[in-house]
């Protein structure tokens, strides 16, 4: 299902690129940018910032009711952990006397959790699902020797475990295999997809044409994309988000927020890389189309303070809420997210190539806000008569 989406989203980018490839020019994509960003600044403002969509605080309130289940890591504006919680890997954080877990205290089986009920509910797959392991590496000793990375499927290592005749020692190997899967495979989309369709997976978001459940988060990123073009020509979408400019746009309450992955487009302006996805516009030879992504949804907006909280499943290995920085005009989201520069924050602290790299937690190539878009068509039909 999943390879279809992106086929279909790779074509209407291609497309999409296609038809205005006459009319890129600069001028055009700014005016462009600057119709979405007025319906983004329809829906999202400082007079109706508390007015959120029922669907959006749907949104948001299973996020944190999954942040609560896993106790989980808590990163202050500054991007620094304060706050350390249960860890994907984890049987128990704190193991009590009693033999007997509560299996929200379960870090694996928390994973597994999102795994399966996407799974059950036909959003997902579990095909892609592979556990890593490294030839000859139980019998090596020296630390210098290297050997082969493999790729084992799943399914195949569950069906060999059934052969496995004591039960208490087939479960066991059972739940090995589940705490390497999640080990091994990022499940941050998988966190995103669990939270849209347990908070409204039987109303607003009951096909993939409204939300892309996906184990990849550019899935439904491209299609909040496309969502923003549609509106932009003044045409229909059924997606339930749209793609707002990150740091022009205020987040609300159920919100996602997404940054990219990419070394080769890391420090590019935000809209370069909104333009890349939305058109392939390519802005240099080495930033090639965007795949690696993260997204969180937005919790909480702190008008007072000038701060925005998020929660992403592994993030640092647990589900992570996060306290971000806004503009102090018009509580945008901001583009400075902590300090960037280690040295600045450690001068002199040990080794010196030791200390280069980001210090803040998060200081991420934030490009796009996925804007719970309002139920009403009037934005749409509002757009459509300026054309």
């Amino acid at each position: 299902m999943h390879s279809v989406i992106r086929i279909l989203a790779a074509s209407c980018f291609a497309l999409a690129a296609a038809a205005s490839s006459a009319a890129g020019e600069p001028s055009q994509r700014d005016a462009f940018w600057k119709r979405v960003q007025d319906l983004c600044n329809g829906t999202s403002n400082i007079k109706t910032i508390d007015k959120i969509e029922p669907h959006a605080e749907l949104v948001a309130a299973t996020a944190e009711k999954e942040h609560r289940l896993w106790g989980g890591h808590k990163v202050d504006h500054t991007g620094r952990i304060f706050k350390f919680g249960l860890v994907e890997t984890e049987n128990e954080m704190n193991p009590g006397e009693s033999s007997d877990v509560p299996y929200q205290k379960i870090g694996w089986w928390n994973v597994w959790r999102y795994l399966s009920v996407l799974a059950e509910a036909n959003r997902i797959g579990l095909g892609f699902l592979r556990v890593t392991s490294m030839e000859g590496a139980i019998e090596a000793r020296d630390p210098d020797d290297s050997g082969q990375r493999r790729f084992n499927p799943f399914s195949s290592l569950f069906g060999a475990i059934d052969q496995i005749d004591n039960p208490q020692q087939r479960e066991a190997a059972k739940q090995s295999v589940i705490r390497s899967v999640v080990a091994d495979r990022p499940w941050s989309a998988v966190f995103i997809s669990y939270v849209v369709h347990t908070a409204i997976g039987g109303t607003a978001a009951k096909t993939t044409q409204e939300f892309a459940y996906s184990a990849g988060h550019i899935d439904y990123i491209h299609q909040a994309f496309q969502a923003s073009i549609a509106e932009e020509q003044g045409q229909p979408s059924s997606a339930i988000y749209r793609a707002c400019p990150a740091h022009e746009t205020m987040p609300r309450r159920g919100d996602l927020i997404c940054h990219h992955r990419h070394k080769s487009c890391e420090g590019l302006p935000a809209r370069a890389i909104q333009n890349l996805i939305a058109f392939g516009d390519r802005p240099n030879e080495g930033c090639k189309p965007i795949t690696a992504t993260h997204c969180d949804v937005v919790t909480h907006v702190d008008k007072n303070t000038k701060k925005v909280y998020s929660v992403g499943g592994n993030v640092f290995n647990s589900v992570t809420e996060r306290r971000m920085n806004l503009s102090a005009s018009g509580l945008k989201f901001s583009s400075n997210q902590g300090e960037k520069d280690c040295n600045a924050v450690q001068p002199g602290a040990g080794d010196a190539n030791s200390a280069k790299g980001h210090c803040s937690m998060n200081s991420k190539d934030w490009f796009v806000i996925l804007q719970m878009r309002p139920s009403s068509a009037k934005v749409i039909s509002a757009v459509g008569d300026q054309h």
